[in-house]
């Protein structure tokens, strides 16, 4: 079961390098009363690949930030490579204990990246034993419940399989199983330190990877549109493979500048698309980077620019947050999905297919999905975009939750930008709908779920349990969720939320509070 951290926000970024870093930026999100479940602390925190350890010179207490970030109820990750550097201090007992990948012929360098690397042998099991006991005693020991398994393919400079050998077998005959060997050292250690929930984020997986813990991520993929549009297929293919938990780089890996503001528009949308994915992570390599130098005068892998929520100006500010109080909201809702997927391996994220097989036009849709059976998630994915289309399915009816209105699914319709005085419109496009904002540059394209809404009634359960009393006219589900999105701190032309049940719809005018310059018909789709 994914544990409760796993639920709300996890803030990341190549690299905090010190333990000073890690602890400012968590007393900031805990002075502007931003919810952050979990802190991640990437690579190269340790003094050579295979040590295991932190490196004292930058983090001289570890404990104490641990213990510090454990006050602000924030838990630590630490990111773990399975690289093993010539220099390492355990380099020479895992060579001479047969704990290694053996590479077949020639000079045995399996990586070249801040020295010579050789790789641990993950399905060994005498490896896996080894090298949680250094995990436990120099992180786990000291509060660490969460590991970052970066590296899982492994990655070899030269992909030449036939060099390669694994206690289990060949490389090029047996390879694919190394990810699943990987995240099953950490799970079965962490299980006999007698924890019960955990979640390990993996760089790739296969089969069977699900029973050990493993939250896969699409890896370190580039800051473009392009690549943002290819997370929808990526995230939802996983979930079809039996993978349930899966994440995205918000903002993208590689290229982002934390200044541009054509960056800080992809982050947006990015970050909207993220707030719907299993785990909500941002993370990058931000430019420009900075470089480290260490006492002996040794260069140290570099640090990215800042990749905090307030780094990419107020008005930005202002919409990341609102959608951290979005997930915040959401938190029983994606608890129940996660209980799904434990249960019954059911996806998080959902083809539009998977809940509406009998929607011929669901099996086309690449762009939208649905999050659980009660939100259909629709991004804006183009650069400079202020409009884009989504299909209502048939067999259900839809409730813009902003504004309580419910269309019949199975038809089209279309959102565009208006005047100040105008807040949303609605149009025809085809079969489908489309949702904008007001303000072009930070708008999001979402609609959500079936009529008997788990959040709001969450929502309002909550609010009773408080002692509150509803008054008759927000006591609707619909209505209680427009309360939730502003509450979030969004407003309600930031993006829309629709439920889930029928087909047709009317005719709208522009006394419906149509621009005069739109087209005012949705129509019906085939069933």
């Amino acid at each position: 079961m994914m544990p409760e951290y796993g639920l709300g926000f996890w803030q990341c970024k190549l690299r905090y390098y010190n333990q000073e870093q890690v602890l400012n930026v968590a007393r900031e999100y805990k002075k502007r009363g931003i919810p952050l479940d979990v802190f991640v602390i990437d690579y190269y925190h340790w003094p050579r690949c295979g040590d295991y350890r932190f490196d004292e010179e930058y983090f001289p207490d570890p404990k104490a930030m641990i213990d510090e970030l454990h006050e602000m109820g924030i838990e630590t990750m630490v990111s773990i490579w399975p690289q093993i550097d010539w220099r390492s201090e355990n380099y020479e007992e895992m060579k001479q204990q047969g704990l290694l990948v053996k590479s077949n012929a020639g000079v045995d360098v399996q990586m070249l990246f801040h020295g010579n690397n050789v790789f641990l042998d993950a399905t060994n099991p005498r490896t896996r034993k080894y090298v949680w006991e250094k995990v436990k005693k120099n992180y786990a020991d000291l509060g660490i419940r969460t590991f970052w398994l970066d590296e899982a393919e492994p990655e070899f400079s030269t992909y030449e399989y036939e060099c390669y050998r694994y206690a289990a077998g060949p490389v090029e005959e047996i390879g694919n199983i190394y990810p699943r060997e990987y995240s099953r050292m950490f799970y079965e250690g962490q299980k006999e330190n007698g924890q019960e929930d955990i979640v390990n984020l993996v760089r790739c997986a296969w089969l069977g990877s699900q029973k050990y813990g493993a939250l896969v991520w699409s890896g370190d993929i580039f800051s473009t549109y392009e690549d943002f549009r290819k997370q929808i297929c990526a995230g939802l293919h996983m979930g079809l493979c039996g993978i349930p938990w899966w994440t995205t780089d918000i903002g993208g890996f590689h290229g982002g500048v934390t200044e541009d503001p054509d960056f800080q528009e992809l982050l947006v949308r990015w970050f909207q698309f993220g707030t719907f994915c299993p785990v909500m992570r941002i993370h990058g390599n931000r430019g420009p980077r900075e470089e480290i130098i260490n006492k002996a005068g040794e260069v140290r892998e570099g640090t990215g620019a800042d990749n905090e929520v307030w780094s990419f100006g107020e008005k930005n500010y202002e919409i990341l947050t609102k959608f951290i109080g979005v997930r915040e909201k959401m938190r029983d809702y994606t608890r129940s999905l996660m209980a799904e997927a434990h249960e019954k391996g059911t996806p998080v994220m959902r083809t539009m297919f998977y809940e509406f097989p009998e929607d011929a036009a669901c099996w086309d849709i690449s762009d939208a999905y649905m999050f659980g059976s009660d939100i259909l998630v629709a991004p804006i994915v183009r650069a400079k975009a202020t409009s884009r289309t989504v299909y209502l399915p048939a067999g259900a009816s839809w409730t813009l939750a902003n504004t309580g209105d419910v269309y019949e699914g199975g038809k089209a319709t279309k959102s565009r930008r208006r005047s100040k005085h105008c807040r949303s419109s609605c149009a025809t496009e085809n079969r489908d709908i489309w949702w904008e904002r007001s303000d072009k540059s930070q708008s999001s394209c979402l609609v959500m779920g079936r009529q008997q809404m788990r959040i709001a009634d969450s929502c309002m359960k909550k609010e009773k349990e408080k002692g509150k009393s509803i008054p008759e006219d927000r006591q609707d589900p619909k209505e209680c969720f427009s309360d939730v999105i502003n509450q979030s701190r969004i407003r309600k032309t930031d993006f829309s939320l629709v439920p889930h049940t029928g087909r047709r719809t009317e005719k709208l005018t522009e006394a419906d509070g149509l621009p005069p310059d739109t087209a005012h018909t949705i129509l019906p789709a085939s069933a």
